[in-house]
């Protein structure tokens, strides 16, 4: 089994603030999408548990980070575009954010707006994924 995201990810180093509050209008997003509340979804934060709970032996953990700064590769800048700006963000977000918020996320995450964010001289991401494995 695969998770990213245990951990706290970094996509704007410069503004922690807007950060919390996309990661916060994220989970309520898909708490909405999917009608489930916070403790129906702690589930997927122990994987190792649930592999061992099913059955499974020798269940071992790995975590990797994905680390990216600028210059991107244009394969990374059309990952982060559309995984996370698009896919994950975009306008789903908008009912979850403050008008301000949303206004500047969207100009952080359109490359045709001078203050995209995976162009600036300080961008700087982080991002973990972990894998749990386990025999049968």
């Amino acid at each position: 089994m695969g998770q990213s995201s245990f951990l706290p990810d970094m996509y704007f180093a410069w503004d922690a603030r807007l950060e919390r509050a996309t990661n916060e209008a994220v989970r309520s997003y898909y708490r909405d999408r999917y009608q489930v509340n916070e403790k129906e979804l702690t589930a997927v934060r122990a994987t190792v548990g649930l592999l061992r709970q099913t059955g499974f032996r020798n269940v071992t953990a790995n975590t990797f980070m994905i680390e990216r700064v600028t210059p991107l590769s244009l394969e990374d800048e059309n990952y982060l575009v559309e995984a996370i700006f698009r896919d994950t963000w975009g306008p789903r977000l908008q009912p979850y954010l403050s008008g301000e918020d949303y206004g500047e996320l969207s100009r952080l995450c359109d490359p045709l707006h001078t203050d995209f964010a995976l162009r600036r001289p300080d961008f700087h991401f982080l991002q973990t994924f972990t894998l749990v494995i386990g025999e049968i």
